[in-house]
Parts: C-alpha cells; structure tokens; sequence
C-alpha cells in the first residue's frame, strides 16, 4: 500500500467531472500501476470511484 494524491471525478453522460478537492488516499501496488499505467481517469473497485493521479 502506498499513499498517492488524488482528484476524484464523477461521470455523467460520457463525461467526466471533479468530484470535489484533490485528497491523499492509500492504493494497493495493483492499484498503482493502473494508475500510473493508465495516465488518465480509471475506475477503482475498491474505493468505489474514478480517479486520476494528480501530479
């Protein structure tokens, strides 16, 4: 587990908004490496949202 900063979005009609302020969450090394693999908004099971890394 490790510790990223994150903003949170919301999707509505293939769009995607921020969903609030950019946070600090804990991600698992899989969830990780979809994130910095994905570089751009993916879904997360387990925190049950999309989420992108903030830079």
């Amino acid at each position: 587990m490790r510790t990223v900063k994150v903003q949170q979005f919301t999707e509505e009609d293939e769009e995607f908004f921020e969903l609030g302020d950019e946070a600090e969450v804990m991600v698992t090394d899989e969830e990780w490496r979809q994130l910095e693999e994905a570089q751009e908004i993916i879904w997360i099971d387990r925190l049950g949202g999309f989420y992108c890394v903030v830079e």
